[in-house]
């Protein structure tokens, strides 16, 4: 299962691929969101077709004027500005977390697992997390700011 999508006018690319967990119970999915500009790159997994942002999860990241990356697990209540998991009571569900700007581009990458994983094998699932699933589809959400690192308001 893996991919890519160019889109929002050949502006924003995304891989992506599955690939198994060393646990051998639960897939990983690694995701590069390239973006044109050194603002901040966005993913989100939608509730519903429509590509609405509420309930969706995001996943943003950008390179601080200092140089330092910056990529978060963030959960979207409507069309304000998301919020980072850890701010609501979730987690920070991504692994292999990464950030560059270079040549005009703001690329960012992160792997999560396709199945959300909550706290202790009574709860198997967060809140906060949307499921990729193996097969069929999933409505995402692609953003990106082609100048702003930290603010995330309305795009």
């Amino acid at each position: 299962l893996s991919g890519e999508e160019t889109a929002l006018d050949g502006n924003y690319k995304l891989w992506w691929r599955a690939s198994p967990a060393s646990d051998g119970e639960n897939r990983t999915m690694s995701f590069s969101l390239r973006a044109r500009g050194n603002g901040w790159v966005g993913l989100g997994l939608a509730s519903s077709p429509t590509g609405k942002m509420s309930n969706a999860d995001v996943f943003i990241g950008y390179v601080s004027t200092d140089g330092t990356a910056h990529v978060g697990d963030y959960w979207s209540k409507g069309a304000g500005t998301p919020e980072l998991d850890t701010a609501l009571g979730g987690t920070d569900d991504l692994m292999q977390k990464s950030a560059i700007q270079a040549g005009g581009y703001t690329t960012v990458n992160f792997t999560r697992y396709m199945k959300p994983r909550g706290e202790g094998a009574a709860n198997p699932t967060s809140v906060f997390d949307r499921e990729i699933p193996a097969t069929g589809s999933v409505d995402l959400i692609l953003a990106y700011h082609d100048t702003s690192d930290e603010s995330l308001d309305y795009h």
